[in-house]
């Protein structure tokens, strides 16, 4: 094995904590989105869940990312590697349930664009693409369906889930597009 020269591992050290610093910023600053006065919510086709976007999708530009919200919301930046066709997905969700704690779902997302930047900054391109996914909606909060960014992503959402009304009588379809996406399967 290795060994790096001790002024290597001290600008590592160094590096790691500033990355760390930066993803408990951002925490912090995500812990501030909510649709809700005096606890953490954000669920599906929210204007908290737009402004978290809009928040995270920033942060992945500056990583280097190219960066896009997908028909149902979530949110995906891209990492391109050396030439390669194979993508390592990586991140969480940005919805949360209702009086939610900060570090559920944004801290998988904001560790996976720290990784991204620290490579960006390196100049350093893996031998595979690298995507960072916002999730739209994991908790399922708003239409007691989970996990449908996920089954978005993944083509296994049904037309009849699209169907679903919320509490106010608004359906998955109609959020959707007031989200600025496209509900067509």
């Amino acid at each position: 094995m290795i060994k790096a020269a001790p002024s290597n591992r001290l600008r590592s050290s160094k590096a790691q904590a500033a990355f760390a610093c930066q993803v408990m910023e951002r925490i912090e600053a995500l812990a501030k989105i909510s649709e809700e006065d005096g606890r953490l919510t954000r669920t599906f086709g929210s204007v908290a869940m737009r402004e978290a976007n809009q928040f995270v999708g920033g942060w992945m530009r500056e990583a280097g990312m190219s960066v896009r919200q997908d028909e149902i919301g979530n949110l995906i930046g891209d990492y391109p590697g050396e030439g390669a066709r194979k993508i390592l997905v990586l991140g969480s969700h940005l919805d949360t349930v209702r009086d939610a704690g900060k570090w559920d779902g944004p801290l998988g997302v904001l560790v996976a664009i720290a990784c991204v930047q620290h490579l960006n900054e390196t100049q350093s391109r893996p031998a595979f693409g690298i995507r960072v996914v916002g999730f739209a909606d994991e908790e399922g909060v708003r239409y007691q369906s989970t996990y449908l960014g996920s089954r978005a992503m993944a083509g296994t959402l049904k037309a009849k889930d699209l169907e679903l009304k919320d509490a106010n009588g608004i359906t998955m379809a109609e959020a959707i597009l007031n989200f600025g996406g496209d509900p067509a399967l």
